[in-house]
């Protein structure tokens, strides 16, 4: 059985749950602060490069930071491209039948 919390607990609990906001709002303001953010390609190639930097080598890795730039630029197109749950894709799928 789960020991109940005392009256004093529960306060210490609920003064620690009022904090979170404001310790959030600081990270964030910390975080808006930054200078000079990493692009999200060279973010990705980097983490590429941790990971696998061993099996690839630099012609590779650039070629696969385009492949990330212009995949991040096709995606923020289709982002900003308005669309309703009543639009249709691009393709109409038929099955052969044998």
């Amino acid at each position: 059985m789960a020991k109940r919390k005392t009256r004093r607990e529960f306060n210490k609990s609920l003064a620690a749950l009022a904090a979170v906001p404001v310790v959030a709002a600081e990270a964030m303001a910390e975080a808006a602060q930054q200078p000079n953010p990493v692009p999200p390609a060279q973010a990705l190639t980097d983490i590429v490069r941790a990971r696998y930097g061993r099996f690839l080598n630099e012609d590779q890795l650039k070629k696969l930071r385009e492949q990330l730039e212009t995949g991040i630029r096709i995606g923020e197109l289709l982002h900003r491209s308005p669309t309703t749950n009543a639009d249709e894709p691009d393709f109409i799928f038929s099955a052969d039948v044998l």
